[in-house]
This record gives structure tokens, sequence and C-alpha cells, in this order.
């Protein structure tokens, strides 16, 4: 670190140097978005002075309007950039769906993460993060199981499958998602997170 600056600013600087290609690469993801009709953008929806619970009772009753419609296993993503708050609120959402009679599954993209040194490298370190940072194959392979246990009438089978996680939108993986939710969270609040956690893989 550089003699005279303040530990705080200097690894401020150094998280937006490091995480800003990826935020600019979520924020045109976060436009992209606004614009599909199956998305509930989170952004989209504050102007209604919602609650995160008022919001994930919502998701849930949405989710619920799908399922009554077919009776098949639903396939739900819940997607945006990092330290948007996507685990709590997919939380919230499960659990309401359990009280309204729903049995679901929670997966996350973060048990695909593919270890560092395992990794394709790639001449662009934002384009790694986006291509190499998590196993697709195996995700699709997860999906795939739990579709077909539930297409046997399998007596474990469940009603809603919630995906978490970044990059679920990405194109071998959209026609996956009956309901697809961007969640994107106020910048001036991620910033901060990302900043912690800099400083904390580093300390």
């Amino acid at each position: 670190m550089p003699y005279g600056i303040p530990r705080g600013v200097y690894a401020a600087k150094q998280c937006l140097l490091f995480w800003g290609p990826r935020w600019l690469f979520f924020l045109k993801l976060t436009l992209m978005a606004r614009f599909q009709p199956r998305f509930f953008p989170y952004k989209s929806m504050t102007h209604q002075q919602m609650s995160q619970d008022e919001f994930a009772t919502y998701i849930a009753q949405q989710i619920k309007t799908l399922h009554s419609q077919s009776h098949a296993p639903q396939f739900v993503a819940l997607s945006g950039r990092d330290c948007a708050d996507k685990s709590t609120l997919t939380i919230d959402v499960q659990e309401q769906l359990n009280r309204i009679g729903l049995t679901t599954t929670l997966l996350s993209i973060d048990a695909f993460l593919i270890p560092r040194h395992l990794r394709v490298l790639n001449t662009s370190e934002f384009m790694g993060y986006f291509e190499n940072t998590f196993d697709y194959t195996a995700l699709v392979q997860k999906l795939e199981t739990v579709r077909n246990g539930a297409s046997s009438a399998d007596s474990n089978s469940c009603d809603i499958v919630l995906v978490v996680g970044v990059f679920l939108l990405r194109k071998e993986l959209y026609h996956w998602w009956d309901l697809a939710i961007w969640i994107a969270g106020p910048f001036n609040c991620t910033i901060w997170i990302l900043v912690v956690l800099y400083i904390s893989e580093r300390s």
C-alpha cells in the first residue's frame, strides 16, 4: 500500500479497479432484464414501497399461480450481480412457498464453483469470471436429474425448484426457467459489501 494513503481509501480504490468491469457487466444484464416480460426486476418494484418480506410474498404468489396452471415442477431463477442480497431473498421466498403448502428444492450456483487453480485461463479477467468460474455443465446435469425425478412420479419430488446465483440468465440456461427474477441491489449498498469482502480476502 502506498505510503500516506489511508487503508480504507486504498482498499476502496483497489476494489473499484477489481470489481468495476464486473459491475458494468451486471449493469448491462440489469438493463436487459427490464425489457424481458418474464422478469420481475426487484428494482422496478421499489416504487410500491414493498419490504423484502412483502416482495418475497409477492414472488411466492406468482410462483403459486404458475404451478396451479401446469401442476408440473416450476424452475425459478433468482439472479443478479454480486452482493445484491439474492440468497436472503431466495430463502424468504422458500419460506413463503412452504407456508402455502408447496414443497421446494433450493440450488445455488455457488455449489458449482470451479476451484481457482482449475479454471481455464482467459486473456480477459472480466470474461474469465463470466465464462470459467462455474461448472454450468454440472448445473444442467443437476437440473435434469431433478426434472427426471419429478417426471417419474417420485414421492420425494418437489413442486418448485429455486436456483439462486449470478449468471443464471446465460443463453444455455435461460430455457430452463419458468420464471426468472433479476435482483438489482442498489450500487451504494453493494459496493461497500464488496469493499469489506476485498479487505477480508486480503487481510
